[in-house]
């Protein structure tokens, strides 16, 4: 692999936590000095929920419900709240500290603008008008942070909303010599049968972030088109190139030791 490259990984087709493992890592080998940058595209087959790194399981899934529809479920390495994967595009982005620097000093801010601005650049070359939200005031009833949280409830600032709506969630793990970024572009809005959490008859918050007047979605586009839109973003608006490369046997058995490790101590469910 060349020392400063931003790879392509072609779309791995695995359950919820094994894609998990692989975002995991891609992370860990940018921060061992193993990898520049790596860029990778994936759907969750079967649909799946995965919830941020601190939260209790227990509070946002059904499992019983999850179980019924035949949806898988995943912890992540990175924060924030649950998210669907459920007619949508995944993405994840792993740099390391080298790869931001060449974008500016190395830290969450600037991993983050560089992502989502990119994101940005590509989703307008195929008719969208992205924004990235700044902070401030809500944007069409969706607040900053979260309660209940559901991450596309609320808004983080650098992430992108189309029609004041939230269009692109995103998570971040930050480690000493890296960063890794993912998350969800939805394909079609989610629908008042796609519940995944416990039902709670008390709490509006639920229903109000189910209503699809606050979740954006671009159903009038395939996930291909989607997909090379966000790359030419990337690559264009960083004036990176990416080169194509198919994890050998050493990647697929870290990734293996990943989810060793994680079964072994009880990970996904630890809270």
């Amino acid at each position: 692999m060349s020392a400063s490259a931003w790879y392509h990984i072609p779309r791995i087709d695995v359950p919820a936590k094994e894609q998990m493992a692989i975002d995991a890592t891609l992370a860990g080998w940018c921060a061992d000095g193993n990898l520049y940058a790596a860029v990778r595209f994936y759907q969750m087959s079967p649909s799946a929920v995965t919830i941020g790194r601190h939260q209790r399981f227990r509070s946002v899934l059904d499992e019983e419900l999850l179980e019924q529809r035949g949806w898988e479920w995943s912890r992540r390495v990175t924060g924030g709240g649950a998210l669907l994967h459920h007619r949508e595009l995944n993405y994840a982005v792993a740099l390391s500290k080298e790869a931001i620097q060449a974008h500016g000093p190395f830290g969450f801010q600037t991993a983050f603008r560089m992502i989502m601005s990119g994101f940005r650049h590509g989703l307008e070359s195929v008719g969208c008008q992205p924004m990235l939200y700044m902070g401030g005031a809500e944007v069409n009833g969706a607040p900053r942070a979260s309660a209940h949280g559901l991450c596309e409830h609320s808004l983080t600032r650098y992430e992108i909303t189309i029609d004041d709506r939230k269009a692109v969630a995103a998570a971040q793990l930050m480690l000493p010599n890296a960063c890794l970024q993912h998350g969800t572009l939805y394909l079609q809005a989610p629908q008042p049968e796609d519940r995944f959490w416990p039902e709670i008859g008390d709490d509006a918050e639920y229903s109000r972030w189910w209503d699809t007047t606050s979740v954006s979605s671009v159903d009038s586009r395939a996930p291909e088109t989607l997909e090379a839109a966000l790359k030419s973003g990337l690559t264009e608006h960083l004036s990176v190139a990416l080169c194509a490369w198919t994890p050998d046997r050493d990647f697929d058995t870290a990734v293996g030791d990943q989810m060793g490790e994680w079964e072994a101590d009880g990970y996904h469910r630890r809270r």
